[in-house]
């Protein structure tokens, strides 16, 4: 948000004519607390904020008009992520001084001035009014909310207690959809995402047309890597308001645009045709695999593999799948079947060698990437994997023999040379340990990181 908006809303404000009575009525009240649920519903379009600033002033009563306004500049004020801006809240905050003069005591509008100390971060003047609104014997939504807003900088659990206590009250559908849309905000700022997706979705139903709904839902889908989930939703903000932090979202996920494409066609192709979900499956799993979706991957891998067709490649991939999920086990299983069905394959033996590795089964690990070699022998990962485990298992002769054929076979990899040193730290041999680190360096590295290991190293020799 910024100042050229609040401006535009104090121009909007100076141009109205003030009420000239202020006798608060139960009817008046009862139209003030309608335009607060009117002004809880703006979801970041301008306009829609000039609907509740004409209600507030039509109920006919100064002191509301002037807290109503006060209301709708600290939402005009909200830039994104618990901040505001500063001059919003301070003329929020004059309006609601007068308010109060005018109408002192009155819990409607020093519900408006609480909401602010909150925005404020000042917790403990917040405090003070919300428990002076409490022993007017004042109860509703609104109040809620507030308590609502409050405990969530202190203690979830009190958010969570208010919000029952809310959604047992008889309110209106707005009132709810603000409701839910409120506590799944704040599940989502304590990274309780899956209560917060469940809000979210409820909230959902009953505003569709609200964008930071969906955006939100997006940012915790990405969070959680559900990146198809997040494009979705993202999507879909981006329909209803085009805004700066979608945007971010979608520029984000730009790259996984194409793998998210085929993965759309090949699930239509799979409604479509069910008896090719074999193939389509297949598709499925191996795009999810690509975008780190390992939920959605071995979900498509189970159903595929349920008839245990002999497709030696998936199970090879639900195998790679299970090593993620640190399930070593299964992985074994499935790396087995892999061979079974396709034994001359070199990559199954590696990837059961990793899972053994992952095991600290450095015999077996090692057993497995022989395998590979005899299959590949010009496969440079199975012999470093393989010498490293010779290092675990103090055969360093076998490690130095592994790492001299992996240097000559890829003569330009600096991690070789810089794992070789270390088996010759190990035996002693520093001369030969510095001149693998110094050679390293000459050669070009991926990443800075290799950069400033080999120099720690060189410090440490």
């Amino acid at each position: 948000m910024t100042n050229a908006r609040i401006d535009q809303l104090v121009q909007v404000l100076n141009q109205k004519t003030w009420p000239k009575t202020n006798t608060i009525t139960p009817q008046a009240r009862e139209m003030f607390l309608a335009g607060l649920d009117a002004a809880n519903t703006y979801s970041g379009n301008f306009d829609d904020l000039l609907d509740p600033v004409q209600g507030f002033f039509q109920i006919g009563v100064l002191s509301y008009a002037l807290a109503g306004s006060a209301r709708i500049l600290s939402l005009a004020a909200f830039i994104g992520n618990d901040r505001f801006d500063p001059d919003g809240l301070q003329k929020a905050q004059d309006l609601i001084r007068t308010a109060n003069r005018f109408s002192p005591g009155q819990p409607e509008i020093e519900l408006v001035e609480a909401g602010l100390w909150i925005n404020l971060k000042q917790y403990p003047n917040a405090r003070q009014v919300l428990d002076r609104i409490s022993k007017a014997d004042f109860m509703n939504i609104h109040l809620c909310l507030a308590e609502m807003s409050y405990w969530s900088n202190f203690d979830i659990a009190q958010s969570e207690a208010w919000f029952r206590r809310a959604n047992s009250l008889n309110v209106s559908g707005a009132q709810r959809a603000i409701l839910f849309n409120r506590m799944a905000r704040q599940y989502l700022v304590s990274e309780r995402y899956d209560q917060a997706i469940d809000l979210y979705w409820k909230t959902a139903e009953m505003t569709p047309q609200d964008p930071w709904v969906w955006h939100n839902m997006s940012v915790i889908y990405l969070r959680q890597n559900k990146l198809v989930d997040s494009f979705y939703a993202n999507q879909k903000a981006l329909h209803l308001m085009d805004f700066a932090a979608a945007r971010e979202i979608h520029d984000y996920l730009r790259p996984h645009f194409g793998l998210i494409k085929q993965l759309e066609d090949a699930q239509e192709s799979l409604r479509r045709d069910p008896r090719q979900a074999g193939l389509y499956l297949r598709t499925i799993a191996e795009i999810y695999f690509s975008l780190g979706q390992t939920p959605q991957a071995l979900k498509a891998l189970n159903e595929l593999l349920k008839p245990k067709p002999k497709d030696a490649e998936m199970y090879n991939l639900r195998g790679r799948l299970f090593n993620r999920l640190q399930q070593f086990d299964d992985a074994i299983a499935d790396f087995s079947q892999a061979i079974k069905i396709q034994p001359k394959n070199p990559d199954y033996p590696y990837n059961r060698g990793n899972s053994y590795y992952a095991k600290q089964d450095f015999r077996r690990a090692a057993e497995n990437y022989g395998e590979a070699i005899k299959l590949k022998p010009d496969y440079v990962e199975a012999y470093t994997n393989r010498a490293a485990c010779y290092r675990m298992l103090k055969n360093f002769d076998k490690a130095l023999a592994d790492y001299n054929k992996a240097i000559s076979l890829r003569p330009n990899d600096p991690v070789s040379y810089i794992d070789r040193s270390q088996v010759y730290q190990l035996l002693n041999k520093i001369p030969q340990a510095r001149k693998d680190l110094e050679f390293a360096l000459t050669l070009p590295a991926p990443n800075r990181q290799i950069q400033d290991e080999i120099h720690q190293a060189l410090g440490r020799l």
